[in-house]
């Protein structure tokens, strides 16, 4: 068994972006004051990259570097680093993903309270102070005591000091922006499931948890800002949007139950998203369905 003295294993997944990594591990070691591991699945990395890691590891602090050739997809990739980490709880956390000061003790708390938990989760924040994922966001909704669907749903814009956000709650899931899970339970759930190649793992590896007895809580005291936000990539739609369809089947077959993705006209709105090109609004309407506020 792994030695897990030291309680934490960070783990993140640089693809490109390389200012969006350093600015990453750069916040993580100022604004974190609880000893941690930090593991780099470095997806893509050819002889450059690997020499930009060595540098940044010099210039930031110490972390354990894998190197794939090709972007083996997130669920793989955490799970190799989640082969290497030692700690007692562990952090997915994305590599544009920037930590604020005193983040990671709520969640620690949290956990270590209440041994049903599985995994908590941050405030999400956009860089403008926009929430971006929170557990007014974060739903399940039921027919007859039977689940239906599972995902997001955003009604209406919400700021990091809007009263509406609960400072603890129980969630039926929460994204891998930022994701402390109990090592225990990943190692029950078998970790994540490398069929999915692209987006729902997060959802997945949050209804395993529960389906083992255990439960998923939002702490909106740990805050995260997440540097891309809800800003809209069409290039990587047009890239990967089968690869987005193909998970989604995967993911509503596997669990008998429908992905949930809704925003308001207002919220799209905010986005930025309303006066989208008639080709880049068909792209996005497969994720996301908009609906009446």
């Amino acid at each position: 068994m792994a030695d897990n003295s030291r309680r934490i294993s960070i783990i993140t997944l640089p693809l490109r972006r390389r200012s969006h990594t350093e600015s990453c591990i750069t916040r993580l070691y100022e604004n974190t004051h609880i000893p941690f591991e930090l593991i780099v699945v470095s997806q893509e990395a050819d002889e450059d990259t690997k020499q930009w890691l060595t540098s940044l590891r010099l210039k930031s602090g110490p972390f354990h570097t894998i190197y794939n050739v090709r972007n083996v997809g997130p669920a793989i990739g955490r799970n190799q680093g989640l082969r290497l980490a030692t700690g007692k709880y562990i952090i997915f956390l994305d590599n544009d993903a920037l930590v604020t000061e005193g983040w990671l003790e709520p969640l620690i708390q949290a956990i270590e309270k209440n041994s049903s938990l599985g995994a908590v989760g941050p405030l999400v924040l956009t860089s403008e102070g926009r929430v971006q994922y929170c557990s007014r966001y974060t739903v399940e909704r039921e027919q007859e005591g039977k689940r239906v669907s599972v995902g997001l749903q955003f009604t209406h814009i919400l700021n990091e000091h809007s009263v509406e956000i609960p400072k603890q709650c129980e969630v039926p899931w929460y994204p891998t922006t930022c994701l402390l899970v109990r090592r225990e339970a990943m190692d029950k759930i078998g970790g994540f499931d490398e069929n999915f190649a692209l987006i729902e793992e997060d959802k997945d590896i949050c209804l395993s948890m529960r389906r083992n007895g255990y439960r998923i809580s939002f702490n909106s005291r740990a805050r995260v800002i997440h540097s891309a936000g809800h800003s809209i990539d069409y290039r990587s739609f047009r890239n990967n949007y089968k690869i987005g369809l193909r998970d989604i089947k995967y993911f509503e077959e596997k669990w008998q139950c429908k992905v949930l993705s809704e925003c308001s006209p207002n919220y799209l709105q905010a986005l930025g998203a309303s006066g989208m090109k008639s080709d880049e609004q068909a792209l996005f309407s497969i994720f996301m369905r908009v609906v009446p506020s």
